[in-house]
């Protein structure tokens, strides 16, 4: 048994509109019933007068409903449980196999392109820019993956957890979820990854090399934790996949191309970070060769 909240609070079991104990399952129901809608919209809603409006209405409500299905999800990520029974645990940490179930549930249902719900008749009828939508929505995920203040959520649980999710698993169930080979028989699937993977960089880039408004954004708790570090150690994670990916292409192929604007960016992000922290020394690299030599 559960009280919950209404949702105001970080406890994903309280949420509007949510049903079961575990959202990821919950949520994998619901998008089959919303595949089975998107199968059919177009005889439901047919009018007699040969108009869209009805077509309109139910499309853009399940297209809603596939973002709550997400946020649902999303709340699973660096949130705790707020227990307010007698004899339970006032508060603990979401366990470590939830948490990776909602990652694993993201990259499938969101950065796996959902090219089931914008079917080329529906998108022709509706004007909806399906593209431009997919493309926000996955780059919102990642996004959300590589928050500072959710780098900080995941770090900061792991070291009091009592089942612990830490911060380097973590960063490597993200990364299987977006660097995957560019070789999916749908070109457009393809196209989403190779924006993925740039935003990707490009929000590690801006953890390890803040300008402008990011350094607010970089809290005084990530540069103050190890959070830096296990960042680090990612971005050279990054570059080992790329040159991995980069051998199986020739030069001048599209995708060669990708990999090697990616190296490029890659090593002026390691230029800036570690031009600047020269001093203090502070590089994962140089930490364990230290810790090797003695």
């Amino acid at each position: 048994m559960f009280i919950g909240d209404e949702g105001k609070g970080a406890d994903p079991r309280s949420q509007n509109e949510d049903l079961g104990d575990n959202n990821m399952k919950a949520n994998e129901y619901g998008m089959k019933n919303l595949k089975r809608v998107m199968e059919n919209i177009m005889t439901w809603t047919a009018q007699p007068d040969g108009q869209y409006d009805d077509l309109n209405t139910i499309y853009k409500s399940v297209r809603a409903q596939h973002l709550k299905y997400t946020m649902h999800v999303q709340r699973n990520l660096g949130g705790r449980y707020t227990n307010n029974l007698p004899g339970q645990n006032p508060h603990d940490y979401l366990p470590r196999n939830v948490q990776k179930e909602a990652v694993e549930w993201l990259g499938r249902n969101v950065l796996v392109a959902p090219l089931w719900l914008y079917p080329d008749k529906v998108v022709g009828c509706t004007g909806v820019k399906s593209v431009d939508e997919i493309r926000d929505r996955q780059s919102s995920t990642v996004a959300l993956f590589l928050a500072p203040g959710m780098l900080q959520n995941i770090y900061s649980a792991s070291m009091c957890a009592s089942d612990p999710y830490s911060l380097e698993e973590y960063l490597d169930d993200v990364f299987a979820t977006v660097w995957k080979p560019l070789n999916d028989p749908n070109e457009l699937e393809n196209n989403f990854r190779r924006q993925q993977q740039r935003t990707y960089l490009g929000f590690v880039e801006r953890i390890l090399n803040p300008t402008g408004k990011d350094v607010g954004n970089v809290n005084l708790s990530v540069n103050r934790s190890d959070i830096l570090l296990f960042m680090e150690m990612h971005l050279d994670k990054i570059e080992e996949y790329v040159k991995s990916q980069l051998s199986a292409y020739k030069e001048g192929d599209f995708n060669y191309r990708h990999f090697t604007a990616l190296l490029r960016n890659i090593k002026k992000a390691k230029e800036d970070y570690y031009g600047k922290n020269t001093e203090t020394d502070t590089s994962a690299k140089k930490l364990l060769e230290n810790q090797k030599n003695h």
